[in-house]
């Protein structure tokens, strides 16, 4: 028979523990803090990146609105020549900025290069005066021998008429002090006369 003492002695012995040493909770701070180490490096990594594309896509926003500026403006306005970098005034008001635009704290460097090229067109007129032709009916029109039209600035008749527009931004990409630059091409052309 056992006595009261080795009872209780039992009862003490089957009792989990409802705590936790100090021991388990280092060995598990340890553990923790060794994986958060790499993934704090993987986060250090995608800000970078992202940075890196977000000056990306403020270049090419700079470089679009140049660019529309340009194609709307009066063709005689656009001055001609390569690595224009001073602003250019458009008239009423309205002028295309160039040279150093400081944006979100970066400095891009905007330029324009704009040249006059030859150009050639080949075209066969509708017959507009023959019986039966109706302009909104396209099956009632005949077509003229193939004609061509050469701007090649040969006579004042032939000017050039079209303009190559190349609008170019560059940045210095931090910290490896790289310059990136970024180059877009549009056409502006002279229709009337």
């Amino acid at each position: 028979m056992k006595t009261n003492v080795e009872r209780t002695l039992l009862m003490q012995m089957r009792v989990k523990r409802a705590g936790v040493t100090l021991l388990e909770i280092l060995l598990a701070t340890c553990v923790l803090a060794l994986t958060m180490i790499p993934i704090a490096g993987l986060i250090g990594v995608g800000f970078r990146s992202s940075s890196k594309d977000f000056r990306t896509v403020i270049a090419l926003q700079l470089l679009e609105s140049t660019l529309n500026q340009v194609l709307t403006a009066d063709y005689e306005k656009i001055p001609t020549g390569s690595d224009i970098k001073k602003t250019i005034d458009l008239g009423s008001g309205n002028s295309i900025i160039l040279g150093t635009i400081a944006s979100q704290g970066i400095s891009f460097s905007m330029t324009l290069n704009v040249e006059e090229i030859n150009t050639s067109f080949d075209y066969k007129p509708v017959l507009v005066e023959n019986s039966g032709f109706i302009a909104t009916s396209p099956s009632t029109w005949s077509f003229g021998g193939a004609t061509s039209l050469v701007f090649d600035n040969s006579s004042n008749l032939q000017r050039r008429r079209v303009k190559k527009v190349e609008a170019v931004t560059s940045w210095l990409e931090q910290p490896q002090a790289l310059t990136k630059t970024i180059k877009m091409i549009s056409y502006l052309a002279q229709l009337k006369e």
